[in-house]
């Protein structure tokens, strides 16, 4: 599922529980919770091996990343697109991105390096030594509907459920 599609139902709930894991948005309010983290994931910008994306020559690059996602891939990135170093671009999902990167579309891809490790691999596309960015923590990330009877023991059982996982 594309990410903001899973975005809209976390915050627009109406009706049932909605799960998922993600990292922090800024944008999700006091009732969607995110209680644990259960994931640590390092990100970075991948490039074609042969034209590597670095620090010393991204002014200029067009870079995509998931849409609705390029702000928690790091203060660098984000602070070069804000003063327009690099352009961003989106892309719904890892695979699309991966295929703008192939077809010369952009010169990077910002993203989670073990999910695009394992589709450039499938896809057999060769990609450079990666431009690091952070390692960012996903969270499970839970919406209640208002009008969902005992909210909050579900929510205590979820997250009892997860620590249990956590712990085995």
């Amino acid at each position: 599922v594309p990410y903001p599609r899973i975005g809209n139902q976390l915050m627009y709930n109406e009706q049932g529980v909605v799960i998922s894991c993600l990292f922090p948005n800024k944008k999700f309010d006091g009732a969607i919770h995110q209680p644990i983290a259960v994931a640590s994931f390092q990100t970075a910008v991948v490039s074609l091996a042969d034209k590597p994306f670095t620090w010393d020559n991204f002014e200029g690059k067009r870079v995509a990343s998931l849409r609705g996602a390029s702000k928690i891939y790091g203060k660098v990135l984000h602070d070069a697109a804000e003063q327009g170093q690099v352009t961003m671009m989106s892309a719904s999902t890892y695979s699309q991105g991966l295929r703008l990167l192939e077809a010369g579309r952009i010169e990077g891809f910002a993203g989670s390096l073990a999910i695009i490790f394992s589709l450039a691999d499938s896809l057999d596309i060769e990609l450079a030594q990666p431009a690091y960015l952070n390692t960012a923590q996903s969270y499970i990330t839970i919406s209640i509907a208002p009008n969902t009877a005992k909210a909050k023991q579900i929510l205590q059982d979820i997250e009892s459920n997860i620590q249990q996982l956590l712990a085995s």
